[in-house]
């Protein structure tokens, strides 16, 4: 018997060790932009006309914002918004049609709960396949 229990302990030790180390956040940002070969255009001070077509979640302090102009925006939050990756429907606090970084992003998830996840920073995303045919 102790045999046994030392053998699951060993596998359990092993399986430990072997356990990749996670990405971090600019890592996953990174990742994400180059599956949507986009780069970073310009840091924005606010969002125009800000209707939200569609939102993709990256992680817990990071998403990335489509608006129906078709524009894109890496929108990375103050703290972690733990309700972003199951949310249900995302807002802002903004009453005008702009939305800038003192803004608060408003997640609502599918029971209703809402959390009010605080905006550091916006910038606007590009096309890298637009960078480069202009720097030509």
């Amino acid at each position: 018997m102790k045999a046994l229990i030392s053998s699951l302990l060993a596998g359990l030790l092993v399986m430990g060790c072997s356990t990749q180390p996670t990405q971090t956040s600019e890592e996953r940002v990174a990742a994400a932009l180059d599956q949507l070969e986009m780069q970073p255009s310009e840091q924005s001070v606010r969002i125009r006309d800000y209707q939200v077509d569609s939102w993709r979640y990256i992680d817990h302090s990071n998403l990335i914002v489509e608006t129906r102009a078709n524009d894109q925006f890496l929108v990375r939050l103050q703290s972690h918004c733990f309700g972003l990756q199951s949310a249900f429907a995302i807002g802002v606090t903004s009453a005008g049609g702009s939305v800038d970084k003192f803004e608060d992003i408003v997640v609502r998830d599918s029971s209703g709960r809402t959390e009010r996840c605080p905006i550091s920073e916006i910038v606007q995303l590009e096309k890298i396949s637009q960078v480069v045919a202009s720097d030509r």
